[in-house]
């Protein structure tokens, strides 16, 4: 299934948007922003029901509860007939889980969803909806966390997930993001070159190249595949002598500009797997298949590629969009519980940057010991935010710095610690709460406890020693930060918070202000 950001809206494939969540979550306003952003038409189940029947809904239930469920079933099965639409379902419409399926079948199932605060003072302010109407603050908290239970289980099933305060996500977008899986030939078939066209070669961690042996050999038995290229695991790979090592024995395989290359691994591969293919022969076609959650939510969309240099971490890159993304769920089966913990920390960064639900959907559950779809709908929401947050700002002169949050202080955790002792989503979140900690000295009011909760023990296994001598280490830590890429003539550029969701650029941060926040962080 294509996302909606996908050009699979634009070519066709998806007509219908479905829209599901909570009450005041906000569907018919939101609805129909995307459907003008679209070109499409927007339809309120409910108020299509009263044109169909004549009646009201009231007046519809009035004659019992079945009358209306009869008549939003068969609204939602005429639906079906509706092509560029984009359709707000009312709260019962998923309580038949045959015509959710039939729903799913027939369109694009989004789940709305804002944090609950937010949630439960819109209903509070609009006191409308009889299900609400005179309850206290207490009381309709409570309302809400019942109604929650009831219907979670059925949200889980949409196609994807978004917060509408965030505003419309990117749509028909260069870059795709399709789910399905590897093992389906026909599925794969359709992304790589047709054989008159050109042949594809496999870039792949060699880790993954041994866990899916039997996967990559499929792959290199195909009668258009150049071979099979594998990048050492680990973050030393980043390097000039990777990247001319792979860039010479494609060459030698005979890869010509027209040729594909499929680039399978977490964030190291994808990192200088795009490297590789925007400088080979100007740029050759790309497909990115993350094979890590840190990968999935951030590292293989939007573009970025690059190699670290001796004076710091990914000095030497592109800006160079994959033609796909591929995600395919199954391989995160093999992920190994610490790499799930790594790319927990990106996940954070959009929670604290620009959607607070993430963080209540990591408040209590580590993210391997969620339900599967859970697990993907977060991983998609994250990706969306992302191409929403990139579609406006491709080479980060705006917005898209705002991806950056906590990365400046652990690009130089990474540095210091020497590359490879800890890992970038590990360090990415002590950076967070540096970050968090300066925010917060500079007005605003963020817990970082969820942080906490999520950091390994390993991390102080790392951090431990460089408390021994603090001093040495916090101006380490802030010389470091000085060659990081984000510095700028006028002084070191960093994303804070005014408030949660609120990130902001500075460049006025003092010596002593950094110092302290490492302190705090390292602490």
């Amino acid at each position: 299934m294509s996302t909606w950001n996908s050009q699979a809206l634009a070519e066709g494939s998806i007509q219908r948007i479905y829209l599901c969540g909570m009450p005041a979550v906000g569907k018919t306003t939101f609805g129909k922003k995307l459907a003008s952003a679209l070109g499409w038409t927007f339809v309120d189940l409910d108020l299509w029901i009263e044109q169909r029947k004549n009646a009201t809904v009231a007046e519809l239930f009035a004659s019992g509860e079945s009358t209306f469920r009869a008549a939003e079933r068969e609204a939602c099965l005429a639906s079906f007939t509706l092509d560029r639409h984009v359709i707000s379902l009312g709260g019962g419409a998923l309580q038949d889980d045959s015509l959710t399926q039939q729903i799913k079948d027939h369109g694009l199932l989004v789940h709305l969803q804002i944090p609950r605060e937010d949630l439960i003072t819109r209903l509070l302010r609009n006191q409308r909806r009889p299900m609400f109407k005179g309850l206290s603050r207490a009381e309709t908290a409570q309302k809400v966390t019942e109604l929650w239970q009831v219907r979670k289980s059925t949200y889980r099933q949409a196609h994807a997930a978004w917060n509408p305060i965030m505003g419309v996500p990117a749509v028909a977008e260069s870059e795709r993001f399709v789910h399905g899986s590897l093992r389906d030939s026909m599925w794969l078939q359709k992304w790589l070159p047709s054989p008159s066209v050109g042949r594809f070669g496999c870039i792949i961690d060699e880790r993954v190249a041994q866990v899916h042996s039997d996967l990559l050999g499929e792959l290199t038995q195909h009668p258009q595949c150049l071979g099979a290229f594998t990048v050492p695991s680990g973050e030393a790979s980043k390097s000039v002598e990777q990247w001319q090592r792979l860039s010479s024995e494609l060459l030698e395989a005979g890869c010509q500009r027209s040729d594909t290359l499929l680039i399978l691994g977490g964030g190291v591969t994808g990192d200088v797997g795009g490297f590789v293919a925007s400088t080979l022969m100007r740029g050759v076609r790309t497909l990115q298949i993350p094979t890590t959650l840190l990968a999935m939510v951030d590292s293989a969309i939007g573009g970025k590629t690059g190699i670290n240099h001796t004076k710091g971490k990914n000095l030497l890159g592109t800006f160079s969009k994959a033609d796909a993304v591929l995600f395919d769920m199954d391989l995160l089966s093999t992920l190994p519980r610490e790499e799930w913990v790594n790319g927990t920390g990106e996940i954070l960064k959009y929670g604290f940057i620009a959607d607070p639900t993430l963080l209540e959907e990591l408040s209590s559950n580590a993210m391997p010991d969620l339900e599967p779809n859970t697990q993907r709908q977060i991983i998609q929401r994250c990706a969306d935010i992302k191409a929403l947050i990139v579609a406006k700002d491709y080479r980060e002169s705006g917005q898209r710095m705002f991806l950056n949050f906590g990365h400046t202080f652990g690009h130089a955790l990474e540095h210091v610690a020497g590359y490879g002792a800890l890992a970038h989503g590990l360090a990415v979140m002590v950076g967070m709460k540096a970050a968090i900690w300066l925010s917060n000295q500079r007005g605003a009011s963020i817990q970082d406890d969820v942080i906490d909760m999520h950091l390994p023990d390993s991390v102080q296994e790392v951090l431990s020693p460089m408390r021994e001598s603090m001093e040495e280490t916090v101006e380490a830590l802030v010389a470091a930060m000085g060659a990081d890429k984000k510095a700028t003539s006028s002084g070191l550029r960093l994303i804070l918070l005014d408030q949660l969701a609120e990130p902001v650029v500075v460049e006025d941060c003092t010596k002593d202000e950094l110092m302290r926040a490492w302190t705090h962080a390292l602490a």
